[in-house]
């Protein structure tokens, strides 16, 4: 009888790893869909930076061969906006892709 019961402590005992695994693999793939996800969104906002950087550099490029001809001054403005803006959204980017490394 002893045994018995020894048998169904043990029993027991194994359902109960079975189940704790059970609930440790699904916590595990749920972290790791999460870690997969958010590579995604760092390398596409590492991308998108590199890219606005590239478009930055292009645009402070043309406006220094556009002040050299002497261009209207709107135009001038309007292109030094835009290279804010962009810059602003690089700024925002870099924030959220260390915002998500964190």
């Amino acid at each position: 009888k002893g045994q018995l019961k020894e048998c169904k402590e043990i029993k027991e005992g194994w359902d109960r790893m079975k189940a704790e695994l059970k609930t440790t693999k699904e916590q595990f793939n749920k972290l790791n869909a999460e870690y997969t996800s958010t590579v995604a969104i760092c390398r596409n906002l590492r991308l998108k930076t590199t890219q606005q950087q590239k478009r930055i550099e292009e645009l402070e490029k043309l406006l220094a061969a556009l002040q050299k001809n002497s261009v209207d001054p709107s135009e001038l403005e309007a292109r030094d906006r835009r290279i804010r803006e962009l810059m602003q959204e690089r700024k925002q980017c870099l924030e959220k892709q260390t915002e998500l490394q964190e």
